[in-house]
């Protein structure tokens, strides 16, 4: 990193650090203007699906909006543990992380974008993943019913969770570059992805697999 850079990263993380320190109160409706989320990273902002339930995580009630909205959660009693302590997946974390990695490695060094769509079918299939990383049932269920009847297909499916691969995208020299192109910490974030992205997906591609023979 040269001192440009340096200085150019230090004061991003200085500045990122002083707006997530504001009000949550101050920061959601300019949110819900853009529609993108600008926690954990002002630069790297996500795009907002659901608007109220970007409010309400931004009260700390996000659990409770899912429970009553139906969306895909965690069983809710799981949650009353994050009143006494703050609850993180190390591996989660790591996987987030990496895809932003590939995002700017695509971005910068390839000249790509990430490519992504929205629509009814990809909103489904978006919560279908979440359900079955929190393998919740019901949820499970219901939007794989939802892609269904938006003529969803099993060979979709199979697609659409390869694609959360955290090195889809790129093919085998890419893969090269970007693990040349990362630190250190960022190989190890990489190797706690791929085991985060078996461990939550591996089995369900699988069964999906069997079922498209």
């Amino acid at each position: 990193m040269t001192i440009k850079e340096y200085a150019l990263d230090t004061a991003k993380n200085f500045s990122n650090k002083f707006v997530q320190g504001i009000t949550p109160f101050a920061k959601i409706p300019i949110e819900s203007m853009m529609g993108k989320k600008i926690f954990p990273n002002i630069y790297k902002p996500q795009t907002i699906r659901d608007r109220w339930l970007n409010v309400f995580q931004g009260l700390s009630l996000d659990d409770e909006y899912k429970l009553f909205a139906g969306l895909p959660s965690r069983p809710y009693y799981e949650s009353f543990g994050d009143l006494l302590y703050y609850n993180t997946d190390p591996k989660q974390i790591a996987y987030y992380a990496t895809l932003d990695m590939k995002d700017n490695f695509r971005r910068k060094m390839l000249g790509k974008g990430s490519g992504s769509g929205e629509s009814i079918k990809t909103d489904y299939l978006y919560n279908f993943k979440l359900a079955v990383r929190y393998k919740d049932n019901e949820a499970m269920k219901y939007y794989l019913n939802e892609y269904a009847q938006e003529n969803g297909t099993v060979k979709g499916l199979i697609q659409s969770f390869k694609m959360s691969h955290p090195l889809y995208g790129l093919n085998k020299e890419e893969q090269v570059q970007f693990i040349k192109y990362l630190n250190k910490d960022e190989v190890l974030d990489l190797k706690k992805a791929l085991v985060y992205y078996e461990e939550t997906y591996g089995d369900t591609i699988r069964k999906l697999e069997t079922m498209k023979r």
